[in-house]
């Protein structure tokens, strides 16, 4: 088959020991090209710094009703993210020093010049500068460490004064509420009737129960005037009633008389209700002294009892009128407690408050002493864990591994030159 092609390993051997001067002189410039470019390279140092993390030893907690949260270490690896960040990058970037910053950027310098690895161990990360001189080098990556432990604390322990700034805002917030509740407390108190309000309901509430009592004593005596007209049916109309009945009928009124006249009606500057019907009893306390029976005119059954019928309607009467005064003062006494227990509700609403404003200031002002002297301390999670010195030797070049690999690009490069060439004059 002609599209075979057929290949003598005996004769590509020929054709590279034939050839093997132009293989040597290949490979020799190709390793002294890499030997050049390698002794050639501007002098480098490296500095190392490393950046420790940690949790902290304790939680500063003045007040446990204010929960201090206590947020976890960041990992290595976000130091690492936060030491690449931009505005870091461009801090370092302007202290650094060379002939090559006009022609690179500082892209081109975090790229180039920098380097932060996270360690094995978690808790380590390290931060790596390469430049012209040993000074130079252990500067940038000392600040380069600084500014990104700052930069860490600030964002997951807040060490910075932000934290301070927010409480404080809670604290003025506080403190306005508080001078508020306080000022609606004593507006209150300026106004506050229910010392007078309970007086005056005292007072009617006793008022109320003596008037029940006459009530009572009234109807009392109009069933027993009732009993002594009973006790005279046997009787006829003309006939004339014994003195002991006359006797017993006067004691009635005599008690009844003798206790509604003890106190006044109420008038218009005793009642708390100006509508109130006011009862027409004599003021001046009577006097009575019962005659001997004997003494007594002879008096008719009819005469005697239209006498006890007449005085029993009046006595209903009166009871009528003592309830009407008692239904007015049931209803003063209902509006009375109904403001009472209006401005109570409103008194203790106004004293929490006042109480739960004072509270939380109370509590807001002891957690702003405490962010003040949390962000007044210098180490968080976040720690340099080694500065790094001046670097005594330069780094390696690598111009025995450089030389060593032009070597074998060149010998590949020169026998791929002559096994293509056999190739295509079919010498091979």
């Amino acid at each position: 088959m002609d599209d075979v092609i057929e290949i003598d390993p005996r004769k590509i051997i020929e054709n590279l020991l034939t050839n093997w001067k132009w293989i040597a002189l290949l490979t020799l410039l190709v390793g002294l090209a890499a030997f050049a470019f390698s002794i050639l390279q501007p002098r480098r140092y490296s500095a190392k710094a490393t950046i420790a993390v940690s949790r902290p030893r304790y939680m500063l907690n003045l007040d446990s009703q204010y929960q201090t949260v206590n947020n976890p270490p960041p990992t290595n690896k976000a130091i690492v993210s936060l030491a690449y960040g931009d505005e870091i990058i461009e801090m370092i970037y302007q202290l650094w020093e060379s002939p090559k910053k006009e022609t690179t950027s500082w892209q081109e310098f975090r790229e180039s010049y920098l380097e932060a690895k996270a360690d094995a161990d978690p808790s380590i990360a390290t931060l790596t500068v390469r430049a012209e001189t040993p000074q130079q080098a252990a500067q940038l990556v000392n600040v380069w460490a600084q500014k990104t432990v700052q930069s860490a604390n600030r964002v997951f322990s807040g060490t910075d004064g932000l934290q301070v700034q927010l409480i404080n805002a809670q604290l003025e917030t506080a403190r306005r509420n508080l001078q508020q509740a306080q000022n609606d407390l004593s507006n209150f108190e300026s106004r506050n009737q229910i010392s007078i309000l309970n007086n005056r309901l005292s007072s009617l509430l006793t008022l109320q129960a003596d008037w029940l009592r006459k009530q009572r004593l009234i109807e009392d005596a109009a069933r027993d005037a009732d009993g002594l007209v009973a006790q005279l049916d046997a009787l006829a109309q003309d006939a004339p009633v014994e003195g002991a009945t006359q006797i017993n009928f006067m004691v009635l009124q005599m008690k009844v008389y003798a206790d509604v006249n003890s106190i006044a009606a109420p008038s218009s500057t005793t009642s708390h209700n100006p509508g109130a019907t006011v009862l027409n009893l004599p003021t001046t306390p009577l006097q009575f002294q019962l005659p001997a029976p004997s003494t007594l005119p002879s008096l008719a059954k009819a005469d005697f009892v239209k006498q006890v019928r007449s005085w029993t309607e009046d006595m209903k009467s009166k009871a009528a009128q003592i309830q009407q005064q008692l239904d007015a003062m049931a209803a003063e006494v209902y509006d009375l407690q109904q403001q009472i227990r209006e401005q109570m509700n409103e008194q203790e609403r106004l004293l929490a408050n006042y109480q739960s404003m004072q509270e939380v200031y109370t509590t807001v002002l002891t957690k702003s002493e405490e962010a003040k002297l949390t962000s007044d301390d210098l180490f968080g999670n976040v720690q340099i864990g080694s500065l790094a010195g001046e670097p005594v030797k330069p780094d390696s070049r690598n111009t025995i591994r450089n030389t060593a690999i032009g070597l074998m690009m060149g010998f590949a490069l020169g026998a791929g030159f002559i096994l293509t060439r056999g190739w295509w004059k079919n010498e091979l």
